[in-house]
C-alpha cells in the first residue's frame, strides 16, 4: 500500500525507513496495541500491511472502537472495520474488549 501524498516526504524522506522496513525478519509473535486509533484513518492499511509483513505466527492486535474513551484517539474503528483491514484474517480470531 502506497503512503498518502501528503506523508510520502515526511516519512521517508532519506529512504531510511523503506530500508528499515525490508530489513525486519519475521517474529513469531507481534503485539500493537491500543496504537492504531492514535493515527489518521489513511494510516490504518499501510499499518496492518507492516503488521502482516513481519508476523510469521500470531498477531496480537488491539485498537479502539466508536465511543471508546482516550487521549489523542482521532481513528477509532467499528470492529468490523479493523477486521476487514487485516490481511491475515482468513486465520484470526477476533474479540471486542
Amino acid at each position: 500500500t502506497a503512503l498518502h501524498p501528503a506523508a510520502s516526504g515526511a516519512v521517508n524522506a532519506s529512504g531510511e525507513a523503506a530500508a528499515c522496513d525490508s530489513a525486519l525478519p519475521k517474529f513469531d509473535l507481534v503485539f500493537s496495541i491500543n496504537m492504531a486509533e492514535h493515527l489518521p484513518l489513511w494510516m490504518h492499511e499501510p499499518v496492518a500491511d507492516f503488521l502482516a509483513r513481519h508476523v510469521h505466527g500470531f498477531l496480537v492486535f488491539a485498537a479502539g472502537v466508536p465511543g471508546e474513551p482516550g487521549i489523542g484517539h482521532i481513528g477509532n474503528r467499528p470492529l468490523e472495520q479493523w477486521k476487514e483491514m487485516m490481511p491475515l484474517r482468513q486465520n484470526a480470531s477476533f474479540q471486542s474488549h
